[in-house]
């Protein structure tokens, strides 16, 4: 499970990362003023890795899990329809809160079952975060090849989070 997650929140984030052109010219914003609208989602996730350990402890590792990558995900998948840069930096700040609480429980987990397993995992569930990153971007690059719009493709993305997600964190 942790290693479908850590799957599933990286493929989220770069269907949204790998259309930042299309969402550039949506916005109408010159590089630097994309990269202050990003700066959104570092925001959140300072924050919550500053002070969300408590909320992961509260809400326990699969209900943390649910919200936190639905959660992700969906505001990934909202920023492209979000008419100005104000709205995709709140939007932003929010998915990185939640992707900050989402680190912070997977992290949690992965050095459990290390514990339980006596073998190391963290590598292999970092690795399949950078497996759903390469998969997004392979997809990311034929979804702008054939013109989809962007709007069309993270939805496709937030699908495919939900319904994979829900199988693989249902009790």
């Amino acid at each position: 499970r942790v290693f479908s997650v850590f799957f599933l929140f990286a493929f989220a984030q770069g269907a949204m990362l790998g259309r930042l052109p299309d969402i550039q010219q949506h916005l109408g914003l010159n590089a630097g003023n994309l990269g202050l609208t990003l700066i959104g989602a570092a925001i959140g996730s300072l924050v919550s890795l500053s002070i969300g350990a408590h909320w992961v402890e509260k809400m326990g590792a699969r209900t943390t899990a649910m919200v936190t990558l639905f959660g992700t995900a969906f505001c990934f998948a909202l920023v492209p329809w979000l008419p100005n840069a104000y709205l995709v930096f709140g939007t932003l700040m929010v998915g990185g809160f939640l992707a900050g609480l989402l680190e912070i429980n997977l992290n949690v987990q992965a050095d459990r079952i290390e514990a339980q397993m006596g073998k190391r995992v963290m590598n292999r569930a970092h690795g399949m975060w950078s497996l759903g990153f390469f998969v997004t971007a392979l997809l990311s690059a034929g979804a702008r090849q054939i013109q989809l719009p962007v709007t069309v493709h993270t939805a496709i993305a937030l699908a495919i989070v939900l319904v994979v997600g829900f199988v693989m964190l249902r009790e």
